[in-house]
């Protein structure tokens, strides 16, 4: 990744790893990048509309959908 983060919530899709928020030791992420297999790059693409941490992806037919999130530890997110 460019940037160093935890909490990342990640699934593959089309030769590449998708990584999907996090929490970057003092701010949590809405950045989403993809890391292209074949060519070994990292690649930023669309972000999230809300900085999420610990997010549960999955990767379904042709898309990713995120399945849970917590954006604080101490008062987690409903699942979608």
């Amino acid at each position: 990744m460019t940037s160093c983060r935890g909490g990342v919530g990640s699934a593959t899709l089309g030769g590449r790893i998708y990584s999907v928020g996090g929490h970057d030791g003092s701010t949590y992420l809405k950045t989403v990048e993809a890391y292209d297999t074949e060519n070994q790059q990292w690649t930023a693409v669309a972000s999230i509309n809300i900085c999420r941490a610990g997010a549960g992806v999955s990767q379904c037919d042709i898309s990713i959908s995120q399945l849970c999130e917590v954006k604080n530890p101490t008062n987690p997110s409903s699942c979608v």
